[in-house]
């Protein structure tokens, strides 16, 4: 059995920009690739008592993964207290080989890594005025396979969250020199989803976490 090996190759450029009227941008792109070789998997004798009970796994040298992928971000300044930022990452990673379990050849040679979504998205606005600071915050995670062979998958799916604080100054004759109060919620349209997978089986099962439903939070805190 031989150790996980990899090697990672990576470029990119990163820019800022004055565009007048108070506006100002910067991004960054960046490209890699990495091989993995040597990848471990615990494999046991008897798939069918493996998706059962998890069996008794033996680890093994089931081949590489090859993976590209492409990142871009950029963040537009309206001002001090305004900003937009958006992030799209695009990730393809594959595996090399197919492998054995006990008798049986599992047919994983260029398919998907599961669990890995191809395409992440993030977005978040900014927006201070006074005391007071608020974000919107939205997320997508594109479809994943939930299997070995890619025989399953889980759809993508789009999130928004929300804060909103107020960082209150206090009499500097104090100990304390400020009251910061804010109210965070996830999840804001209540989105029904798969969140984590649980991967273990070549074909036909997986287990899912849902995602959580949407949440209030209220936090109060002083700095001194």
């Amino acid at each position: 059995m031989q150790p996980e090996t990899s090697w990672t190759y990576e470029g990119g450029i990163r820019s800022h920009h004055q565009l007048g009227g108070g506006l100002s941008i910067e991004g960054q792109l960046s490209v890699y690739h990495v091989d993995f070789s040597n990848r471990l998997l615990g494999i046991s004798p008897n798939p069918i008592v493996n998706a059962i009970t998890s069996g008794a796994a033996i680890i093994q040298n089931v081949g590489g993964v090859k993976t590209n992928g492409v990142d871009f971000a950029f963040t537009l300044h309206a001002g001090p207290r305004v900003s937009l930022y958006n992030a799209l990452s695009y990730n393809t990673s594959k595996y090399k080989a197919d492998y054995i379990s006990g008798t049986t050849t599992i047919p994983t040679k260029d398919k998907n890594v599961p669990g890995s979504p191809d395409w992440l998205n993030k977005t978040v606005l900014s927006v201070g005025h006074g005391i007071f600071d608020a974000q919107l915050i939205g997320d997508y995670i594109g479809r994943r396979y939930a299997t070995y062979t890619n025989d399953l998958s889980v759809a993508g799916y789009f999130t928004l969250a929300g804060q909103i604080g107020a960082t209150i100054p206090l009499d500097q004759r104090l100990v304390a020199k400020a009251l910061h109060v804010s109210v965070n919620v996830t999840n804001i349209t209540d989105r029904k989803a798969a969140s984590s997978l649980s991967i273990g089986s070549a074909t036909n099962t997986y287990s899912v976490f849902p995602l959580a439903p949407r949440q209030v939070f209220g936090t109060v805190s002083i700095s001194f």
